[in-house]
């Protein structure tokens, strides 16, 4: 078995549910100038798994890169651009655009992990009743050029900012020098990093040296796309965006332990509806918030020491300094809803497709690409 096959059977093992799977070996796209020894496997994959984006086997390191979550974060990227557009005025809709986006999110974390009666209401309800407010949005991707360059650059940092993470961990563990040659390259760094790690475990000091790392790849790879300022922002936002993805995974680990106890009963015969007495748990991913606070005071640092504000409300890309916080108060808002109508007739269907996996899987994957009026939204 060559290392090619030997590597997409560990990831078909470890995860069953990838799609869209590609293989690669970095000497096919990496200089032999970076001195990466062997170098590394990567795959490219979409897996609504987000953990374990990095492997050690006996062929070498593999490193995973999930388009999965980033998805999500340039949808979000794209409502937020769309209010934000200074010949526009839909800054009001905003609210709507991101919630409906996390709480999609959150429905397919707990379809994920449980295909329930619950997880497919949740689900319904977005696709049902708010998916058709994406349209907007993607329409100004067509329509609008420099609009369509400004969320595509998004989309690719994003992207970029969890496999350079992980890219990060190779390189503390073959090539130790590369962490020394970026702190003398970085002299915000020698400040930074020693207060950033005080109290923090071996394995948190890693993550944020991977975390400052990625940092510095995402900015000498777009810089010169989209200059330095937007850069760092887009950077601050990927963060803040994986921060509330990451709790709202947690939130869906927690909801489906919760709803273990209950066992679903469909009497299609009847019309009595069955009272399963769901309950839905959230939670904070606090490594992960804590991580984000680090790399916007990280951000924040590098654009003081280069004469530019990375907060603002103005510019390319407005940022404001509350980004945080305004992200992370959606996970305790997901699931309110005021129309009762959407709900219950969402949960009837999610009672229909009862004991029938293939149907609520066919709608999943159909709903990755949306067509109304030959628009096309992919998630």
């Amino acid at each position: 078995m060559d290392d090619r096959a030997y590597v997409l059977s560990r990831i078909k093992a470890l995860r069953p549910s990838a799609k869209f799977v590609v293989y690669s070996h970095s000497s096919e796209f990496t200089d032999e100038s970076a001195n990466l020894g062997q170098g590394y496997h990567y795959v490219n994959l979409y897996d609504e798994d987000i953990d374990s984006n990095r492997l050690k086997t006996q062929r070498g390191q593999v490193i995973v890169h999930n388009t999965y979550i980033s998805s999500f974060a340039y949808n979000l990227f794209s409502c937020w651009r769309y209010c934000h557009d200074p010949a526009g005025s839909f800054q009001q809709q905003l609210e709507s655009l991101v919630k409906h986006n996390l709480k999609k999110f959150y429905a397919e974390q707990l379809l994920h992990r449980r295909n329930n009666i619950f997880a497919r209401a949740i689900l319904l309800e977005t696709l049902l009743y708010e998916q058709q407010m994406m349209i907007p949005v993607i329409n100004k991707r067509k329509t609008d050029t420099e609009f369509d360059r400004s969320v595509e650059i998004a989309s690719q940092l994003m992207s970029s900012v969890i496999s350079f993470h992980e890219m990060g961990h190779f390189y503390l563990l073959y090539q130790p020098t590369a962490w020394d040659e970026i702190v003398s390259d970085f002299r915000v760094i020698q400040t930074f990093y020693p207060q950033a790690i005080v109290h923090q475990s071996p394995t948190q000091i890693e993550e944020i040296r991977c975390d400052i790392m990625s940092v510095v790849f995402c900015l000498s790879q777009y810089t010169q796309l989209c200059g330095r300022e937007t850069c760092l922002r887009l950077i601050a936002f990927s963060y803040t965006a994986y921060a509330v993805m990451f709790s709202l995974t947690r939130s869906a680990e927690a909801t489906v332990n919760a709803q273990r106890h209950i066992l679903e009963q469909v009497d299609f015969s009847s019309i009595k509806r069955p009272d399963c007495g769901f309950e839905y748990v959230f939670n904070i991913d606090i490594e992960m918030l804590k991580r984000c606070q680090l790399m916007l005071e990280f951000c924040q640092a590098l654009a003081h020491d280069e004469g530019f504000t990375l907060f603002s409300e103005t510019g390319s890309l407005p940022l404001p300094p509350t980004i945080l916080h305004d992200f992370m108060k959606y996970v305790d808002i997901i699931m309110d809803s005021d129309d009762q109508n959407a709900r219950g007739m969402a949960l009837l269907v999610a009672e229909s497709l009862h004991e029938h996996p293939a149907g609520i899987q066919y709608l999943y994957l159909n709903s990755k690409v949306f067509i109304s009026n030959r628009t096309e939204l992919v998630p």
